[in-house]
């Protein structure tokens, strides 16, 4: 078998076949291979930049959302009725500010010591004081405007706490200007973005504990995520990036922006395999066809190799089946005029004229032999 195999590589068409696949088609599928996995990795990185400019977009409106709280609490906090420290002009005001769409959940005003003066949304329960709360202290202690997420003062759920100094005419802070952000108003600027598929964004703090979730379940149950795209101590290794990760037996990719001026890190990520959907729809489709042509190719190249080998075996035959005396062994059709075509056409000639000839030579020989008998 092994020899037969041997004898048969040996052919003119067998390595006239093999010559037309190590000239064309072994070099056009290496590069046709080295184009698809090109094709992929570029699509897979346009992909990655695409959901990282996504969570820089929701970085940029987080933090222009908490610019114009902060601004429009300054500008309140400057307003006369509520520097006046009259309570009911206060009370009023921030009534009447309130319910022209206010984006703060509350509008209250309290004095150094944190004994509320007067609120738009009167509370629920009596609140004794809200002096514990960081941002008040630093507000109401410094004379600067700070924002902290805890708790509310009844605990039941985190809040974006706003306080704003307010001063006398001298600069002195006489009062505080309170005017938190519910966190399900935040979670909703996340929320108006629609996801394709099963997208998610989502806010860290600096040690990563969640702070905002489209899906307000997450925020409650606090499910660590920090800890599945390498939030340490020290945060995260970039200001951008992106990780891979497994979460709830899902591989997922995942873009993050550290928003300096929040210390929040806005996170956008996709199931790994709706992210590359595109890029491996697009590779399969780059391979089909490397892999078509390729078959084509092939087929061509036997079909080739056939039909110029063919003609010339056919020949050898014959030239076998003269040597051997028989000339009537049959040609290929000259169905060309190229070099195989003269070929066959010369090679009939040239067997056609030995023929003649032989018959010459007999005809010849008889005649010589009637002679002699006589």
């Amino acid at each position: 078998m092994s020899t037969r195999l041997f004898h048969n590589l040996k052919t003119l068409h067998a390595r006239l076949l093999i010559a037309l696949i190590l000239v064309g088609i072994v070099p056009l599928a290496l590069v046709g291979l080295l184009l698809v996995n090109l094709e992929g990795r570029a699509l897979r990185a346009q992909s990655m930049r695409e959901l990282a400019g996504l969570s820089e977009n929701f970085g940029i409106i987080m933090s222009n959302f908490l610019t114009h709280a902060l601004r429009d609490a300054q500008t309140y906090s400057q307003l006369s009725d509520i520097k006046s420290m009259d309570q009911d002009r206060q009370r009023r005001l921030i009534t009447e500010l309130h319910s022209c769409g206010s984006s703060y959940e509350q509008l209250a005003i309290a004095d150094t010591s944190g004994r509320l003066l007067a609120a738009a949304v009167t509370p629920a329960d009596p609140i004794d004081s809200i002096a514990a709360v960081p941002s008040f202290q630093i507000a109401a202690t410094e004379g600067r405007q700070a924002w902290w997420i805890g708790p509310t003062l009844d605990g039941d759920r985190q809040i974006l706490h706003i306080h704003t100094p307010i001063k006398g005419a001298d600069d002195e802070v006489i009062g505080v200007l309170g005017s938190p952000v519910t966190l399900q108003e935040l979670s909703g600027i996340l929320g108006s973005f629609q996801m394709s598929g099963s997208g998610e964004a989502f806010v860290l703090d600096e040690s990563g504990r969640l702070l905002l979730h489209t899906d307000p379940d997450e925020v409650t149950n606090q499910r660590d995520y920090g800890g599945v795209i390498g939030v340490t101590d020290e945060g995260l290794p970039d200001q951008m990036g992106t990780a891979r990760y497994p979460f709830d037996g899902v591989t997922r990719i995942a873009a993050y922006y550290q928003n300096a001026d929040l210390g929040w890190t806005i996170v956008v990520d996709r199931p790994e395999s709706e992210l590359l959907a595109l890029s491996l729809a697009a590779r399969n489709l780059a391979a089909s066809m490397v892999f078509f042509s390729v078959f084509i190719s092939l087929l061509a190249a036997i079909l080739l190799a056939r039909g110029l080998t063919r003609p010339v075996r056919e020949i050898a035959v014959a030239a076998e089946a003269l040597g051997a005396g028989d000339s009537d062994a049959p040609l290929p059709e000259p169905i060309s005029s190229d070099e195989l075509g003269t070929l066959v056409t010369t090679f009939g000639a040239m067997r056609e004229s030995i023929n003649e000839r032989e018959s010459t030579l007999l005809k010849a020989y008889d005649e010589l032999e009637v002679r002699v008998e006589e």
